[in-house]
């Protein structure tokens, strides 16, 4: 999973072999497998976690845009998810939302852009607190630029990054000390997601770890998130 290397049928008699279209379509098929196995290992992953959290129902796809008719450049899926305060026993909140989005490719700046992801395909790990699908992060918001930052103007005002520039704070969410109640984001590159033991250190247990209100610095050792530009 995750940016493997692609086996795309091929032929060595002659006529057969495949042409460049063929081939590039064959290998987007796959990511498109590719991405759906991620997201199943994720949610399994996620509904494993004996922690202050739980999935609730299905995922839920928002949209798959930013290219053509053609080919998706992104795609963006939430997960509901309800919170129960570490060592609180009483009532679940819930609507809460824990969104993915697929960031598979962005233009290249002009001269080319010095940071090193800038032609990777990122998964961006997103939560938000406040209940309501209107409130949750959309799909635009998650966009991350070929210089290394978001390309929401907006979110690149409002957002504060922490721990070592690897995590994003929309900043007015800073009124909670919890990190279950504050809204945040991180990326991790997809080909650093190569098998389920990638899956659990670089996504679910910071996310686990945030949502048990471990401090980013924590939550985020060890993992392959990237340093943000901002």
């Amino acid at each position: 999973m995750g940016c493997v290397d692609m086996k795309v049928p091929s032929s060595t008699k002659g006529d057969f072999e495949p042409c460049p279209i063929f081939r590039v379509f064959a290998a987007a098929l796959q990511v498109g497998d590719e991405i759906d196995a991620l997201v199943a290992e994720i949610g399994h992953q996620l509904r494993k976690e004996n922690g202050c959290f739980s999935i609730e129902g299905s995922p839920e796809w928002d949209v798959k845009e930013d290219g053509t008719d053609w080919s998706y450049r992104a795609a963006t899926i939430h997960f509901g998810l309800s919170i129960r305060r570490v060592g609180g026993r009483g009532r679940r909140k819930r609507d809460r939302y824990l969104t993915l989005r697929f960031d598979l490719f962005r233009e290249a700046s002009q001269p080319a852009s010095s940071w090193p992801h800038a032609q990777k395909a990122l998964l961006v790990v997103a939560f938000e607190p406040y209940a309501g699908r209107a409130s949750r992060w959309g799909h635009s918001q998650l966009a991350v630029s070929a210089i290394g930052r978001p390309h929401d103007a907006a979110v690149i005002t409002e957002c504060e990054c922490l721990s070592g520039g690897r995590l994003l704070e929309w900043s007015e969410s800073r009124q909670s000390s919890r990190w279950s109640e504050r809204s945040w984001f991180f990326a991790v590159p997809l080909s650093s997601l190569k098998s389920p033991d990638d899956v659990s250190r670089n996504v679910v247990k910071p996310v686990a770890a945030l949502l048990g209100d471990k401090k980013p610095e924590q939550a985020l050792s060890g993992t392959d998130a990237v340093t943000w530009m901002m």
